[in-house]
């Protein structure tokens, strides 16, 4: 390298230099880090350049929280002055600052030094590199791509190496301009990942240091996807003719027409008249997107979830695994039929986990966590995580499906089965009801109403234990109901930033005007669950759902389909929205190595509603052997116990919300699971 003449720097540093020193500058590079990640809590830098003052900080804003790096434009002979002012949390603060050349000139930090921390005269070298900020790649396509920089030296010549990725120096393909800016790089192979290094020979003779590598990736040639899949939103009342539309996108380098389009609803492919519909006849130049829609509707007028997956087939495609897109919505059931009852044995019956809100972790299932290990009866509930804990800074809903309250003359009552435990400071939940199918919504009841409702007076919701320990049955009148047509439900929960438990389930939900006359079984147990016993004894729990109290009525149970065994409860009486166990005085014998399924009903004379009467429970007692036990009934196994640490993915199918690819083999199909990932971080307080 060719050293700058003193005449030369000293005409710079007074402004007096004229032709090719003019236009000599180059670039220092500020790296900016935070180890904790969430910036620097007000800390600053500020660099003055000849009396020009500019602040550099990381604000979790316009950085990601960790780091930044500025390019810092100087001219030889400039006055540089590093300053730094403080914030919080200075043992998460550094920085370093490089010279053109890309030689560390200065560090400091944790803890930097507060006040001027440094100054210096700037220079250049006699033949400066180009701005690596500058350095753009303009357009890649199948077989060549575009760079420009912003130029060090207006009449030098730039050299420019290239090669596939991860090339040795020296051995690539080289290419060279002479006073320009911009180049293309052509002779590419397409879908490749390249490389290129950048220097310049100045006029002067002088040659700069190498820049790079600059990364890019060729396209395919003929490469063409669907992007993005449009229909209803998930609702009540979907028709037999909704109308989907999608967006196709070029994803390659050559402009494309004739393109064929198709699509499946949950795996079935549908009928599309094609060339008349699904067939695209304009031009599709690279990375241009057209927006479309099929003329063919589809039916979606049966409640449930459907998948729709829609693709381009276009001749020569390179690329298949971008062709699809899905998308997942719901028809949500209406009710009108009333009294309602579900226990969520036959499936998650139109409730559903909102799209909306944020960390969701509701979930239809059997639960399997150390607080909420069980349903409250059966095998299924809906419950803020099946096997662990809620997350932090949680806001989730669960949707009730669409009732139709328009010939109800009263306000209803809904009860349904609750378990509850979170933090008590700082995580609750409530219920909620909207008359508009959902578009304003006004909390259930409050402190002191209803049974188990509410055990703060205050906000009115539930936290803490709920008031309760396992579960219970919670009950109000849905106000302002009666003779509403578009009715929805919600329980809404929230959680702050820190501090997680296993939340609250939701299990047999029951809506109804008020009725004199309904009891419930709620559950079922039995006195020995370890090996078995010759004198097993069977528990039932009963609820009265009514509003008069009940007594003398009779209760029975059947074990494994056998002989049903009815017993009159006799004195025994329970109050209206109260709940009482009877134990069965008639034995069974559960000795035998087998698994146990016990059934359980209540029987009252002026009943009124039948569906709500019977409940069951399982259990297996010890095995014969041989015995063997191979997992792939598709659940977990009766009577065997798992860690609460452990996962299980096994889910009962439910309605979920998704739009986006999915990785399938083939296109018709369903979504894959997803796996929620959590980070959990600690930090000490600032001292004040």
């Amino acid at each position: 390298m060719k050293k700058i003449s003193t005449l030369a720097l000293w005409l710079i540093s007074m402004g007096m230099a004229t032709g090719a020193f003019a236009q000599l500058s180059c670039e220092y590079r500020l790296d900016l880090f935070d180890s904790f990640g969430d910036g620097w809590n007000g800390s600053v830098l500020t660099i003055t350049i000849n009396g020009v003052p500019t602040q550099y900080t990381l604000d979790n804003i316009a950085d990601d929280g960790y780091s930044n790096s500025f390019n810092i434009p100087v001219a030889g002979g400039s006055a540089v002055v590093l300053n730094y002012s403080p914030g919080f949390y200075e043992n998460e603060v550094t920085y370093f600052l490089y010279d053109a050349d890309g030689l560390l000139l200065f560090n400091d930090g944790p803890f930097p030094f507060i006040g001027q921390a440094f100054d210096f005269t700037s220079s250049c070298p006699s033949c400066p590199i180009p701005p690596t900020s500058g350095v753009t790649i303009d357009d890649v396509r199948a077989f060549y791509a575009d760079i420009s920089w912003l130029p060090s030296d207006p009449n030098g010549t730039y050299v420019i190496e290239y090669d596939t990725a991860g090339f040795a120096q020296g051995t690539g393909s080289v290419l060279a301009v002479t006073g320009e800016s911009e180049a293309r790089i052509n002779g590419l192979q397409q879908h490749t990942a390249y490389q290129f290094y950048l220097s310049v020979v100045c006029e002067n003779g002088d040659t700069s240091t190498i820049i790079g590598p600059f990364d890019f990736h060729t396209l395919w040639a003929n490469d063409v996807g669907v992007i993005s899949v449009t229909g209803p939103p998930t609702q009540c009342g979907l028709t037999a003719s909704e109308i989907i539309g999608f967006e196709i996108q070029n994803f390659g380098g050559n402009p494309q027409s004739l393109i064929t389009i198709n699509m499946s609803v949950n795996g079935n492919p549908v009928n599309i008249n094609q060339p008349l519909d699904g067939f695209y006849t304009g031009v599709l130049g690279k990375d241009s997107i057209a927006n479309l829609e099929f003329e063919q509707t589809i039916n979606l007028s049966e409640p449930g979830q459907y998948v729709i997956a829609v693709w381009t087939e276009l001749d020569g495609d390179s690329d298949q695994s971008n062709d699809t897109t899905y998308l997942t919505l719901c028809n949500i059931p209406t009710i009108a039929e009333y009294p309602y009852f579900i226990n969520f044995e036959d499936g998650s019956g139109g409730w559903t986990a909102a799209d909306y809100g944020q960390n969701s972790t509701w979930e239809f299932g059997t639960p399997t966590g150390s607080f909420i290990s069980a349903a409250a009866s059966g095998e299924n509930a809906w419950v803020t995580n099946l096997d662990g804990v809620y997350n932090n800074a949680e806001l989730s809903y669960l949707v009730s499906p669409c009732l139709d309250f328009s010939a109800l003359a009263t306000d209803p009552k809904i009860n349904f089965s609750l378990i509850f435990t979170v933090e008590s400071c700082c995580d609750e939940a409530w219920l909620e009801s909207s008359i508009d199918g959902g578009q304003n919504w006004t909390k259930v009841g409050a402190f002191g109403t209803g049974i188990n409702w509410y055990n703060d007076n205050f906000n009115n919701w539930w936290d803490g234990t709920g008031g309760f320990n396992g579960w219970v049955t919670a009950s109000n009148i849905l106000t302002g109901t009666a003779g509403q047509s578009s009715v929805r439900l919600r329980f809404v929960f929230s959680s702050d930033f820190s501090v997680v438990q296993e939340g609250m389930g939701v299990d047999n939900v029951f809506i109804a005007e008020p009725q004199a006359n309904d009891l419930s079984a709620i559950g079922a147990s039995n006195a020995n669950t370890s090996c078995g016993s010759a004198t097993d004894q069977v528990t039932i729990r009963v609820f009265n759902n009514g509003q008069l109290t009940q007594t003398g009525f009779d209760v029975g149970y059947q074990i494994n389909g056998g002989a049903p065994v009815i017993e009159n409860v006799g004195s025994l009486s329970v109050d209206a929205g109260q709940f009482v166990n009877y134990t069965f005085t008639t034995p069974f014998n559960s000795s035998v190595p087998d698994v146990y399924e016990i059934v359980v009903w209540t029987s009252l004379a002026a009943e009124q509603f039948v569906a709500n009467d019977t409940t069951s429970t399982s259990f297996a007692s010890a095995r014969s052997v041989p015995f063997s036990e191979n997992f792939e009934g598709g659940v977990f196994p009766a009577g065997w116990n798992i860690d609460t640490d452990v996962q299980n993915h096994e889910l009962p199918q439910q309605c979920v919300f998704r739009n986006g690819r999915q990785p399938l083999d083939g296109r018709p199909g369903l979504p894959g699971q997803h796996t929620r990932y959590r980070r959990y971080r600690s930090r000490r307080l600032p001292v004040v």
